[in-house]
């Protein structure tokens, strides 16, 4: 990519035949991301570049032959226990809520879920007989 020397602090030539999880100190977390069999639902990951420390975004997309990867320069402000870390709540509250396993179980879940999402002390989580 043209902007690849400003945010990761190399040439694009410089990227050839080099993995590109290592050009990031969170490599291992990147690595994780991308070999799963759904690696968007790690998006966003905001990860530090090893050569400029700059914080960015990794947003990953699976596609038949490989796993794309966008890179793109990340608000500090809005990772660090702002929109990325709303979404990060929600979306983990999500994954989970499939294998409950029990009603109660959701219940329980829910609940957890929205307290972190929240920053509450206590949530009620409402259920409706069947009708």
């Amino acid at each position: 990519s043209e902007n690849s020397d400003v945010l990761l602090g190399s040439a694009p030539s410089e990227l050839i035949d080099h993995r590109i999880c290592d050009f990031f100190i969170e490599s291992s977390e990147i690595s994780e991301a991308a070999s799963s069999s759904n690696p968007h639902l790690s998006n966003p990951l905001a990860v530090t570049v090893k050569a400029t420390g700059k914080l960015v975004n990794v947003i990953m997309e699976q596609r038949p032959w490989c796993t794309v990867m966008d890179v793109e320069e990340a608000d500090p402000e809005r990772v660090e226990g702002g929109t990325w870390a709303a979404h990060s709540t929600v979306r983990d509250l999500v994954e989970g809520i499939a294998g409950a396993g029990s009603v109660q179980g959701l219940i329980d879940l829910v609940a957890r879920g929205m307290q972190a999402f929240t920053k509450h002390d206590r949530v009620m989580v409402y259920r409706f007989h069947e009708e």
